[in-house]
Formats: C-alpha cells, sequence, structure tokens
C-alpha cells in the first residue's frame, strides 16, 4: 500500500460513485453517500486536491455537474459495455484538463480499460484491498495527519 502521507502532493483524485445516493438532483460531489467515497472525498480535500468523480451512468463528472439519482453499477456491465463505458470516460477525459498525479480511489471496473492506468503519475493506493480494508486504509491515515 501506499502511505497516505506520501503520495503526492497536487494533482487531482478520481473517486468512484458509490450506491448509496442523494434522492433528488444535486452536484455531482454531494451526491454520492457511501462510506467509501465520503472518506476519500475528504483526502481529497484535506490534501487540497482537484476531485473528478467516476459514475457509472454518466462517466466523468466535475464536482459541480448537477446530476439526477440512478441506480446503475458497473458490476452489472459486460466486458463490451466496459469498454464502451471506458471509451465515453476517455473522451470526456479528452475535453478537460486533468492536473497529475493521478490518485485513483476507485474500483478495478471503473479503471481497467482507462488509458492511463499505467503511466507513472497515476497511483493505486488500494489497488486490491476490499471495502472493509479500504476503509479501515483511510481510518488510520486520518488519524495520522490529526
Amino acid at each position: 500500500m501506499t502511505d497516505f502521507l506520501n503520495l503526492p502532493a497536487g494533482g487531482t483524485v478520481i473517486i468512484g460513485c458509490s450506491s448509496r445516493k442523494k434522492s433528488f438532483p444535486c452536484r455531482a460531489l454531494n451526491m454520492y453517500q457511501g462510506a467509501l467515497f465520503k472518506k476519500a472525498k475528504r483526502y481529497a480535500e484535506i490534501r487540497g486536491k482537484e476531485i473528478l468523480i467516476l459514475s457509472a451512468k454518466y462517466g466523468l463528472l466535475k464536482p459541480d455537474q448537477k446530476i439526477e439519482p440512478y441506480n446503475l453499477s458497473l458490476n452489472s456491465f459486460s466486458v463490451a459495455e466496459k469498454k464502451a463505458w471506458a471509451e465515453k470516460v476517455t473522451r470526456q477525459m479528452s475535453e478537460i484538463e486533468i492536473k497529475t498525479p493521478i490518485i485513483v480511489f476507485a474500483g478495478r471496473n471503473y479503471y481497467q480499460f482507462l488509458p492511463w492506468k499505467s503511466k507513472k503519475n497515476v497511483f493505486f493506493p488500494l489497488k486490491n484491498l476490499g471495502i472493509g480494508k479500504q476503509l479501515a486504509w483511510f481510518t488510520d491515515k486520518e488519524r495520522r495527519i490529526k
């Protein structure tokens, strides 16, 4: 695991969406209510990083984009559907400036077909950890910075 305090400064945090959402339209950054999303959001805010969100429905979201609630997960997508979704996200990524380094807090389904996953300036500190261990990782590192 990459240490919370030793991740590169600056850049962008890309967070995977969560199944728990608000029930009304709102800003993307406020829509997702899952514990892991909230911890990743807090990390980005503490570290002063820009935030982008990977959504199964919308693709790549900026925090201020207003979106509708939805019930969709990449877990239910076929490989072909995941590849098509990744192509959409890749197009969206090319339309905005994403500051590096990039730290990705998302499940494998959300990054496995994206082209930047193997670049030197992209970090996956929670790769191969289950949800419980990811939550524990954030909790442990948050204690260290207080």
